[in-house]
């Protein structure tokens, strides 16, 4: 993921408190990376470089005692870290080098990754946590993060920094021109360790599934769906997803989806007038009234977007429907239906549209 990529992805990902896992080769600037955009969201910075704690109580808090009336010890509890954020503070926590710290480390890293706290001590609600770690590849001593419990928290991400983005970097912080030259015809010669491959480790499961659905209900751009899904269900899985909503997007509503979602489904239906298509209207005036002759109830909610969606029909369309339901109205299945259907969708101002 480049870095103009990551910067568009990270308010979808903040809002829906979906915690980034970044890997990618040393020396690329993914710290540098988390900084800007700490700054650019006006949040403070932290950095915890997991690979130096050498105990738990680094990251969890230390231990004291709980004295009582008397003065004698009754139980124990956590001090908050010093580093812990204070109350209305928007913070992004950055977990660097995270496959190198120690498996008693990598446990307490769980709370705080799902549940966004310690012990007793909740993250602020505008805090973000990120983590890091450089790729399990012969080049780097690291930690087996094969444990698909904590991975799973995730969304893995490959950072990847184009070229271009490290030279424009170069020239804002001032390298020398001549140097900015030479590193322009030759990036190849500082992009050693960048250029080798390999694959992250992303298994789909039902967790993932959810956080999927919360970036999708959060409106997180098209071209940026295939990587971060894919960070999270695996990049097949993510692909095949992207694929089914290519292929559902041009096809006729089903009778449930106008009758209970008509409010996020009326853009379907004008899209499919722009595109000509008054075919997929039709068919979807079909489903409805197919539904209609067995339905054994018809909520005045229901009729409404009904008579909502007729209207935004072609009116050939709108008027074969109301035609059907009154020329096989002893085919409908329940009496109730049909008076709920002539009551609040056969009104005036309906009737009165067909003559405009």
């Amino acid at each position: 993921m480049k870095i103009s990529e990551l910067k568009e992805a990270f308010p979808y990902l903040y809002a829906t408190r979906t915690p980034l896992l970044l890997s990618g080769h040393h020396g690329l600037g993914k710290s540098s990376v988390l900084k800007q955009i700490a700054k650019e969201n006006n949040m403070k910075y932290f950095d915890l470089r997991l690979g130096n704690l050498q105990d738990p109580g680094d990251l969890l808090g230390l231990q004291d005692y709980i004295y009582g009336e008397d003065g004698q010890k009754v139980a124990t509890k956590h001090l908050k870290p010093s580093w812990w954020p204070q109350e209305g503070e928007k913070v992004l926590i950055f977990l660097d080098e995270i496959n190198r710290a120690r498996r008693d480390i990598l446990q307490a890293v769980f709370q705080l990754v799902l549940d966004f706290r310690i012990h007793t001590f909740e993250l602020p609600t505008e805090c973000y946590v990120v983590a890091a770690m450089n790729p399990p590849t012969d080049d780097y001593v690291v930690t087996d993060l094969g444990d698909k419990a904590l991975l799973s928290r995730f969304c893995q991400v490959k950072f990847g920094p184009t070229p271009e983005e490290f030279l424009n970097y170069a020239r804002d912080a001032g390298f020398e021109p001549d140097y900015v030259g030479f590193l322009s015809e030759n990036m190849h010669l500082i992009d050693v360790a960048a250029d080798k491959q390999y694959n992250l480790e992303v298994e789909p499961d039902r967790r993932a599934a959810e956080r999927v659905n919360h970036l999708l209900k959060s409106g997180l751009p098209e071209h940026l769906q295939v990587e971060i899904f894919g960070g999270m269900v695996g990049i097949e899985t993510a692909v095949k997803m992207m694929e089914y909503f290519k292929n559902n997007k041009n096809k006729p509503l089903r009778a449930e989806e106008i009758l209970n979602e008509y409010e996020n489904k009326a853009e379907s239906v004008k899209k499919f007038l722009t595109m000509n298509r008054t075919d997929l209207v039709t068919t979807s005036a079909d489903n409805l009234f197919s539904h209609l002759l067995g339905a054994e109830t018809l909520s005045e909610s229901q009729a409404t977007n009904i008579k909502k969606f007729l209207l935004d029909s072609p009116k050939d369309v709108a008027f074969g429907m109301a035609s059907k339901i009154s020329e096989k109205s002893h085919e409908i299945k329940s009496v109730s239906v049909l008076e709920t259907f002539q009551q609040h969708v056969m009104t005036d101002d309906f009737i009165e549209s067909f003559r405009e």
